[in-house]
């Protein structure tokens, strides 16, 4: 289980970022207690392939 702290690092983004609500869907983040908030590896790794598949190659256009 990840950190908010390690998922931001593992996505090069804010911390604050990772804890808006829609972010927490797309992660399958959970609660532990009343503030803690963790994520398993491999759905962070699964949003990163998915992230990366839909980036469109430099040169072509998007609709």
């Amino acid at each position: 289980m990840l950190r908010v702290k390690d998922v931001a690092k593992m996505l090069n983004c804010s911390q604050s970022l990772v804890r808006r609500a829609d972010m927490k869907q797309r992660l399958g983040a959970f609660t532990i207690g009343k503030r803690g908030i963790r994520c398993h590896r491999r759905a962070v790794e699964a949003y990163m392939h998915q992230a990366a598949v839909n980036i469109p190659e430099s040169g072509e256009q998007t609709p």
